[in-house]
């Protein structure tokens, strides 16, 4: 389970070849504010520290290899339906290219494009299948599903392992891209410090383009640059790879003919925050009235049947962990109460769906010296009062066991924003408006901003963001992408 206290940028990508020379991944916030315009030739060259060594590094080809070396080595052991794996990888290959799957993505996790994956390699195996019973009768096609099958497992293991090591060279800085942020405003602002904080986004700030100087600069060193109208030649001077164009700072009319038909000419990738920024591309439906193209907005319910399939999904899953994982809580439970005396469980109030406040349960892992203090106190991650037991129960989430009964009564949720005590919900919304947003569904034991590292003293804005970014694009698919996250962070002690 996720770290609680913790709590926002996934769908946009770029047209480049690269993979380990392209714009790294971007966290949910950044994925929904920002479209793609890259035109087709574009392509990122690499700008790191390392230019011989990952220059020619090209994630389409990368990728293709490994496709084609995972999806054809069961034919070394299945010699009766060689040709038909063979056949089936390379049709596997060509649907991944119709559906663009050799494009790099900003987000680098197999998990994002598992659905897509999916849905080529069972096509290309039913098809497959289908002409290899109707020409060899006489060969059971039940063997080539089995090696289908490993075929199938083999083509995700390699795509993740590509994908870790893309995420290990933007982590390392290996991958380091000269950036320009075209227009200025709060906008600009939040974007250059999320980029200055995240390093493993591999975007390196040099500047921004605007009519004039912000007030304020937008908090670089290298900030203005120069009017808009000297974009081209600021990019070509300094090596520029990515654009970031925010929709202030200038005119429509210079935003369409100076900016986008300037910059559709440099090779460069670009990307637009659109005006209505805070709404998921995800919510965003096209349509024509005549000539002109209207967006329509998305409506996200909270009913229907796939609400009540999260319901029961919940409730057969916290049943099901209650009792597994019995032993273990009773553990955990003992350990608490030989650690530091009587009263093993913490009960708190949160603030649940709709703003109705609910009893939260959770190991003890600090006790606090009134109620005062565990009510208005933000974070006790590094309270020399918290013993090293208590440290490791809050470091493996362990303390969160308790949650599961939450869960199997209808409080929270498995997967959801995380809840808050209400003196920091009436002073967070006080602060961000769009906090009191993420109440609109239940809360949840794990979240999409728990996932994304929002934990402990981390902006509140920025979970707010990843929540609402979770309600209004939910899906059971994203439910079940953000529980094999958790384990990944559970697994590896990434708490608080």
């Amino acid at each position: 389970m996720a770290p609680e206290s913790a709590t926002p940028l996934e769908t946009a990508e770029v047209r480049p070849t690269g993979l380990l020379d392209d714009p790294p991944s971007m966290s949910p916030l950044q994925d929904h504010l920002i479209l793609r315009t890259t035109p087709d030739r574009t392509t990122i060259a690499n700008d790191s520290p390392h230019p011989r060594k990952w220059n020619q590094v090209s994630s389409g080809r990368v990728l293709l290899v490994v496709d084609l070396v995972c999806l054809s080595t069961p034919a070394l052991w299945e010699h009766a339906h060689y040709r038909a794996l063979l056949t089936s990888a390379l049709l596997t290959c060509l649907l991944f290219w119709s559906a663009e799957l050799y494009r790099p993505r900003l987000q680098a996790f197999v998990l994002n494009e598992a659905p897509a994956l999916l849905g080529c390699l069972l096509a290309t195996t039913a098809i497959v299948a289908t002409f290899s019973s109707i020409r060899h009768p006489t060969i059971g096609v039940s063997t080539y599903l089995v090696a289908a099958a490993y075929a199938i497992v083999l083509c995700l293991l390699g795509r993740t392992l590509v994908n870790s090591a893309i995420r290990l060279a933007r982590r390392h800085g290996w991958v380091q891209h000269r950036t320009i942020i075209v227009g200025s405003g709060p906008v600009a602002v939040r974007i250059n410090e999320i980029l200055s904080i995240e390093h493993n986004f591999g975007l390196n700030v040099v500047g921004y383009v605007a009519d004039e100087p912000a007030p304020d600069a937008i908090g670089i060193s290298r900030d203005y640059l120069g009017e808009i109208n000297s974009l081209q030649a600021q990019t070509e001077r300094l090596g520029v790879k990515v654009l970031i164009i925010i929709d202030s700072g200038f005119t429509e009319a210079e935003l369409a003919s100076l900016v986008l038909r300037q910059a559709l000419w440099i090779q460069c990738s670009i990307f637009i925050v659109p005006r209505l920024h805070e709404l998921s591309s995800q919510a965003w439906h096209t349509d024509m009235i005549g000539s002109i193209p209207v967006m329509r907005v998305g409506h996200c319910s909270r009913t229907g049947l796939p609400w009540k399939c999260k319901r029961a999904f919940d409730i057969a899953l916290s049943a099901l962990s209650l009792i597994l994982l019995a032993p273990l809580m009773a553990a955990c439970a003992l350990a608490v109460r030989i650690d530091g005396g009587p009263g093993i469980l913490f009960q708190q109030i949160r603030v649940g769906r709709d703003g109705q406040p609910f009893e939260l349960l959770k190991f003890r892992s600090l006790r606090p010296a009134d109620d005062h203090e565990a009510s208005t106190h933000w974070s006790v991650a590094a309270d020399r009062r918290i013993s090293p037991l208590g440290r490791f129960l809050r470091r493996t989430s362990l303390d969160e066991l308790p949650q599961l009964w939450n869960i199997l009564r209808g409080d929270m949720s498995i997967v959801g924003p995380r809840p808050e005590r209400p003196h920091f919900v009436d002073k967070f919304t006080g602060e961000d408006p769009t906090y009191w947003f993420r109440h609109r569904v239940p809360s949840g034991l794990t979240g999409l901003a728990q996932v994304n590292g929002m934990r402990g003293d981390t902006s509140i804005s920025e979970r707010a963001y990843f929540d609402n970014y979770y309600i209004d694009n939910w899906s059971l698919w994203l439910d079940a992408k953000i529980i094999l996250r958790t384990f990944s962070e559970v697994l590896f002690g990434r708490g608080r």
